[in-house]
Parts: structure tokens; sequence; C-alpha cells
């Protein structure tokens, strides 16, 4: 689908975000994780067709791998879930790729989503240091009272 990539920078009537529904659990391998896609469109469109492209090792665990929204009006947002499970604990890339024709047009979007946020994860990492010290410094000031 070259002419998806050569439209889409044109600014599209589509905008996707992708978002894990339970954040606080990070994606261990083996155990389902579901993702919310929330599609909104700027314009009414008759359907919107939105593909999730896994890498290997990701299987979609419930929902569709391919599915189409009819009737997406302008500006309510549509929400569509999926439940994959990764082999994996290394980082997985999932994408989304949204599309829909307007005035013969076809304009795409595209949105990822990382199994393992390494932002997040050095975050906690950092969160956990910064607490322990903390938590060291309160010990010893009790120690001199």
């Amino acid at each position: 689908a070259p002419l998806l990539r050569h439209t889409s920078k044109l600014r599209g009537p589509l905008s996707v975000t992708l978002s894990p529904v339970n954040s606080e659990s990070a994606i261990v391998a083996g155990r389902p994780f579901t993702l919310e896609a929330q599609v909104v469109a700027s314009e009414n469109l008759d359907a919107v067709n939105l593909k999730w492209i896994l890498p290997e090792g990701v299987k979609v665990s419930s929902g569709q791998a391919e599915t189409t929204l009819a009737n997406v009006l302008r500006d309510e947002p549509q929400t569509v879930v999926v439940t994959l499970v990764s082999e994996s604990e290394e980082n997985q890339q999932i994408h989304l790729q949204v599309s829909a024709t307007l005035r013969g047009m076809t304009f795409g979007e595209s949105a990822q989503f990382n199994t393992t946020d390494q932002e997040y994860l050095e975050l906690q990492k950092a969160e956990l240091l910064e607490r322990s010290k903390e938590d060291m410094a309160t010990q010893q000031q009790k120690v001199f009272h």
C-alpha cells in the first residue's frame, strides 16, 4: 500500500491513539494484555479500516486482527479493543494501521505501541532508587534520635 504512505503526509481526516487498558502491569510473556485504540475522524466517513500489524511472536488472543468501523461520525471517538499475547519479554512494536476513503482519496494513519516502554521502565527504576535512598535516610535519622 504505497498510496497510504504517500497520502499520510497530508493531514488526513483520521487520528488514532493506542494505549494499554491496564497500564499498571508490565507485559509478561504468555500473559494476555489488552490495547485500546481510539479513532477520531474529522469528517463523517462511511468506513474506517483497522489492521493490527503484529511482529513475530505476538498473537491476537481476543478481538480481530482486521476490522472495519462503519459510519464513523465526525468528532465521535470510536474505540476498538484487542487482546494480544507476546511470547517474549523483549520489546515488541505493535502497529495499528487505520485507513479510510474520502472523496475518492485514501487516507492512512498509524500508531505504534511498544510492549516495553523503555522510558517508563527507566523512570520506574529511578523512582525505586530514590525511594530506597529516602528510606535509608529516614532510617538513619531514627538512629540519631
